[in-house]
Parts: C-alpha cells; structure tokens; sequence
C-alpha cells in the first residue's frame, strides 16, 4: 500500500509503466507539472485511493487511460490540463465515494458524460467546480 504518491516536475516521463501490480493507495496521488505524461498506463490494477487524486498542469496528457479499475476515491481534481480530452477511464468510479469533484481549465474536455460523474452531479456528497472546459 502506498500512502502518497507525488509526481511533479518531471520532463521525461511519458507514463506510469512499471506499477502495475499497485492495488491501493492510502491517501494521495498527485501529478503536477509533468509535461511529457500522455496518461496513466501501468496503473491497471489501482482499485483505491483513499483521499485524492489531482492532476494539474499535466499538458500533454491525453486521457486518463490506465486507471480503468479505480473504484473508490474520495476527492477528484482534473485542472488545467491542456490536452486532456478523455476521462472515460473513470467510468467504474463509484460515485458514492466522491466527496469533492473539481473538473476545470481543461481546453480540449468537452465529454464529461462518464456515469459516475454524472451519478454525482445529481446527488453531491459534497463540493462541485465544474468550469472553463471545452464547450460540450
């Protein structure tokens, strides 16, 4: 179990290769400013992260692919992250873990119409900032 993951400021790496048998994570993850980072592959086995899990300033990442078998988390941030278009990943979150969702400043997000975002939008268990994404 890992209890922070923080990566920040690292120009070269392109993914998350290599941590594929990590299955839980007690508190945080966070990606801040990894220009090169495309998406999340090598992530396929995380199933939960106990508090939050942020993505800022990530400008080269695509899509949230390889975290495909998150389950449970308590707090989502997804902002400024330029080309970020696709965060169907998230569809097996469970919407009743989500206590804060901050989706924003993303230029290239139109699609947000992933079920457990939208099962949280209609029954908030907490904080909502959804704003300046792509029109959509």
């Amino acid at each position: 179990m890992v209890l922070l993951l923080g990566i920040s400021f690292n120009d070269s790496l392109i993914n998350m290769a290599g941590l594929d048998s990590l299955k839980y994570a007690n508190s945080e993850f966070y990606f801040l400013v990894n220009d090169m980072l495309e998406d999340l592959t090598g992530f396929q086995s995380l199933l939960l992260i106990g508090d939050y899990l942020s993505f800022h300033a990530n400008h080269s990442m695509v899509s949230l692919n390889g975290v495909g078998s998150l389950q449970y988390i308590e707090k989502l941030i997804i902002d400024d992250n330029d080309a970020l278009s696709d965060i169907s990943a998230l569809e097996n979150l469970d919407a009743e873990s989500l206590i804060d969702l901050t989706i924003m400043e993303n230029d290239m997000l139109s699609d947000c119409d992933i079920l457990p975002i939208c099962e949280y939008l209609v029954a908030p268990n907490g904080t909502i900032q959804i704003y300046n994404n792509a029109p959509g």
